[in-house]
């Protein structure tokens, strides 16, 4: 999982000074990451909080990142619009989620009762689509479901850690991949100063 939080924030290519909106918990590896060895300025907001009314500037942001196995309030057409707005010509959304990607097989059960995240959870499709009409374009999208088969503790949190484990032994019947998907708002730019890895 550490390496995907790399990979993850290296997507951003963020500079010194960058000013980075964390959407998630502040107890996150991603978050922990972002304070211990990125000098940036890190906001952080967190899931339960209502995505579609952020309380920030347009464009004030040079980047946007997420490691939430809960994607549900990312993955709508106000959180897409809103996030785009408060991203800055040429900044970077980076997003690494659980996304679904075939129907739960019937023999497992009623899945409100066993993953009821599940219900809400989008397609890597999906999401795309959402972010493509709030005016983003997608950079990349990658499959890390490989690290998912790994031993890790995705967080310091138990509602979090628990979803992380279902969605690993949801891996086993091909219902979910752990995807890592980047968008743009605009042209890339370099930026001044150097950047941060």
């Amino acid at each position: 999982m550490t390496h995907a939080i790399d990979r993850l924030l290296d997507d951003l290519h963020l500079m010194r000074g960058s000013r980075v909106l964390h959407v998630g918990l502040d107890t996150t590896p991603t978050a922990e990451r972002l304070r211990d060895d990125r000098d940036v300025e890190v906001t952080h907001f967190t899931p339960a909080s209502d995505l579609s009314a952020l309380p920030h500037d347009d464009g004030c942001f040079d980047a946007i990142v997420s490691e939430s196995p809960d994607l549900h309030g990312l993955a709508s057409e106000p959180a897409a619009t809103e996030l785009t707005r408060v991203l800055g010509t040429g900044g970077l959304i980076a997003l690494l989620a659980p996304t679904v990607e075939s129907e739960l097989p019937e023999r497992l059960a009623p899945v409100d009762e066993l993953w009821p995240w599940l219900t809400t959870a989008p397609s890597l499709r999906d999401l795309q689509r959402l972010y493509l009409e709030a005016g983003l374009r997608v950079v990349s999208a990658v499959d890390e479901s490989g690290l998912l088969r790994e031993q890790h503790e995705a967080s310091k949190t138990s509602l979090l850690a628990e979803t992380w484990r279902d969605a690993k032994e949801l891996l086993k019947f091909g219902v979910v991949q752990l995807t890592r998907v980047s968008f743009a708002k605009g042209r890339p730019h370099l930026g001044d100063g150097a950047r941060k890895s």
